[in-house]
């Protein structure tokens, strides 16, 4: 299993990925977003993206193939993540979600009310 920066030739693989697990391609081409993806024997099994906004982030559009969950393939994104926001200098990582609230406070992320949030996350589309 490999983690790796996706390339433009991912794109449209990313994209069947992230509707297959009812999550938005609409702005996945704006510049801001970086795409790192997991590939097992060349296949994209999952993905996960982040906004950089100076020293805050935004997690974006964790996904796993159908037939690879549960395989902790989601879990090491985060992780890979993580450990990428702290090298860019990313102090604060936030996430939008209203479906995986529970999962991802196995991994330290916290409630919060989005109009707590800063302006720059409260603006993404």
């Amino acid at each position: 299993m490999i983690i790796e920066r996706s390339v433009k030739s991912d794109l449209e693989n990313i994209k069947t990925l992230l509707l297959d697990n009812d999550l938005p391609i609409d702005d996945l081409d704006d510049e801001g977003i970086q795409l790192f993806v997991v590939k097992i024997d060349y296949i994209i099994v999952g993905v996960i993206g982040l906004e950089n906004y100076n020293t805050i982030g935004l997690l974006r559009s964790l996904a796993v193939k159908e037939q690879y969950k549960n395989q902790r393939i989601g879990e090491k994104l985060i992780n890979y993540l993580v450990q990428i926001s702290n090298r860019l200098g990313i102090q604060e990582l936030y996430l939008l979600t209203t479906t995986a609230d529970k999962y991802f406070e196995k991994f330290d992320f916290r409630r919060m009310i989005r109009e707590y949030v800063p302006e720059s996350i409260k603006n993404t589309k």
